[in-house]
């Protein structure tokens, strides 16, 4: 039997790297149908690279500081054009891409953003959403566009925020989100399938457009479908 072609991932990351932890963590389970062929680093001291470095992965620091934004990115699509990525996966790179990068990877680039979008964009959203004292916040995943943290949203997950509660301690409990929401997304895109609520159960996608969660999941929803999908 002819094996099956495993979709390539390239990550972009900026920091530590615990969401490309996860997502090594999966693609080595072999849960993820997909490898990532590459890590890229925006910064040299990085705790991700050390991350990819013990995973064994390919990984490049490309410090970016000083360096004009076009040059940069140019630079970042010629190196990622020798790997050739099926997605760009942005896990915590904090760096704002340009039109031309955007381009050449049209409708391939997805990111995880804490917020549930539309609201709160761009930094400081636990922050934000502590000073608005809203009683929900969560996480979403999206398609990356010109447009900063405002392509279509492909999941959302959200919880209750307990009062009173620390940047820190809301922080902790988004990544937890994050953790899950992100490998199961990418899931979705690299078996081309979406997780009907309804029916309690994984299909087949009817469009390339097609949100990979048919509603914003709780926190225990959330939790119950990745149990679900690790024990299979």
């Amino acid at each position: 039997m002819a094996s099956v072609r495993k979709t390539k991932l390239a990550v972009l990351i900026s920091g530590n790297g615990s969401n490309l932890q996860s997502l090594i963590n999966h693609t080595q389970a072999n849960r993820l149908p997909a490898e990532i062929v590459l890590v890229i680093s925006n910064r040299a001291d990085a705790h991700g690279l050390q991350r990819a470095a013990d995973a064994k992965l390919p990984s490049i620091a490309l410090p970016s500081q000083g360096i004009p934004r076009q040059t940069y990115d140019q630079l970042l699509i010629t190196t990622l054009h020798q790997y050739q990525p099926d997605w760009i996966v942005l896990a915590g790179y904090m760096r704002i891409l340009t039109a031309a990068f955007i381009k050449a990877f049209a409708n391939r680039i997805t990111n995880i953003h804490p917020s549930l979008l539309p609201a709160y964009k761009g930094l400081d959203t636990h922050r934000r959403v502590i000073a608005d004292h809203q009683n929900q916040h969560g996480c979403s995943v999206h398609l990356v566009t010109d447009e900063l943290d405002a392509g279509p949203v492909l999941a959302q997950a959200n919880l209750e925020v307990d009062y009173p509660v620390t940047e820190s301690t809301l922080a902790a409990r988004i990544h937890a989100l994050e953790h899950q929401l992100y490998p199961l997304t990418l899931y979705g895109l690299c078996s081309n399938q979406y997780y009907n609520t309804m029916a309690q159960s994984w299909q087949p996608t009817l469009s390339p457009q097609q949100t990979i969660f048919t509603q914003v999941l709780t926190a225990s929803q959330l939790h119950q479908v990745f149990q679900t999908w690790q024990n299979c």
